[in-house]
């Protein structure tokens, strides 16, 4: 998923036309050989929605944790 103005996240997962599950972005997702989780100093990713569904399909498609690399600083290690 490229992050960019709304008609192109829109059009990334396919609108309201198309299911979240059946979206191009989740169909992607699932062919992928891994996960890539980059980490940053700034903002805890997972206080992003975006981030926490990205996050919920590599749980479905088996890819945490074998599959799962994780690149950045661990600032927000200890969120809850």
């Amino acid at each position: 998923l490229i992050q960019g103005d709304f008609n192109l996240i829109k059009q990334q997962v396919g609108g309201a036309e198309v299911s979240l599950d059946m979206s191009p972005f989740v169909r992607a997702l699932e062919k992928a050989d891994f996960f890539l989780v980059v980490r940053n100093s700034i903002g805890d990713l997972y206080g992003r929605i975006w981030c926490v569904c990205e996050l919920i399909f590599a749980v479905k498609f088996g890819m945490v944790p074998g599959r799962t690399y994780i690149t950045g600083p661990n600032t927000f290690a200890n969120s809850q």
